[in-house]
């Protein structure tokens, strides 16, 4: 199976109204997510609320795309025939450093599985597929 037709079996859930400004940034290169108009706080996952102060008033906010490791995993087990050429593979949390606890669950590229270490300085780098762009990280 080639990469692109791996890519087109890919599992992404669609956008919707809360989650397209993300995806939308995502096809753009821009990693975007939303900020509490009310306290400032950042969220992610989207949502409908901020879970500090319960305003409704959130914007996309465009982040600086730096980050650090927080924990990893190296995936060894083929959940899915298209990933059968992938493992093993990295997935990580990595903290945004516009907000202690703000994380994002992403996969590390461009780099070897042992050279990763919790604390790693990241940064975001995009990988664009025909159906979807998703926001991964590299070490910088």
């Amino acid at each position: 199976m080639t990469s692109e037709q791996r890519a087109a079996l890919r599992p992404v859930l669609p956008p919707n109204e809360i989650t397209r400004f993300f995806w939308d940034a995502a096809r753009q290169h821009k990693l975007v997510i939303q900020r509490c108009d009310g306290c400032g706080y950042y969220i992610h996952w989207p949502s409908v609320l901020c879970p500090r102060c319960n305003s409704d008033t959130l914007s996309p906010t465009e982040l600086s795309g730096r980050g650090t490791i927080f924990t990893y995993t190296i995936v060894h087990h083929v959940f899915a025939p298209i990933y059968a050429d992938e493992v093993p593979y990295s997935l990580a949390i990595v903290e945004l450093e516009e907000q202690p606890g703000l994380r994002m669950l992403t996969r590390i590229v461009d780099c070897p599985n042992d050279a990763l270490r919790i604390g790693m300085p990241v940064e975001v780098t995009f990988q664009d597929f025909e159906n979807v762009t998703l926001p991964q990280f590299r070490p910088r």
